[in-house]
């Protein structure tokens, strides 16, 4: 279900009307469009190397996947406070500012919203259970 995606690599580009414009749209699909406090941890890969044009896409895929096969998901290096305009309602986003890990004999779910300049496009949920 949706409600099980625990952190989520998103395209996050740093704008001023497109990050909330995402985040509005991951609110509404993690939540069921409803408003349900639980924890959200957002990354971009694009804070740490800036936008990759059409390898952004997969940047956040890699990134994501590393994150789970390391039971830990690396920080947003350049990112020193939350766009105003994001709407955290039904949210406590953790915007990842330093490695965090996940908890061993728990399922991960994580969820990649990222798009390319040129069409390098990746919307997906995966997940993994480590014993």
């Amino acid at each position: 279900a949706a409600q099980q995606v625990q952190c989520v690599e998103a395209h996050g580009t740093g704008t001023s009307l497109g990050d909330p414009i995402e985040m509005g749209s991951l609110r509404a699909v993690l939540s069921s469009g409803g408003c349900v406090n639980r924890l959200l941890t957002v990354g971009t890969v694009k804070s740490n190397l800036g936008h990759l044009e059409c390898g952004a896409g997969t940047a956040g895929v890699v990134k994501a996947v590393a994150g789970m096969c390391q039971q830990m998901a690396g920080p947003n290096l350049h990112l020193q406070k939350l766009n105003a305009h994001i709407d955290t309602c039904g949210f406590m986003i953790a915007m990842a500012s330093q490695v965090y890990g996940h908890d061993k004999g728990t399922e991960q779910r994580a969820g990649i919203s990222s798009f390319g300049f040129g069409g390098t496009n990746a919307c997906l949920v995966f997940d993994r259970y480590r014993a």
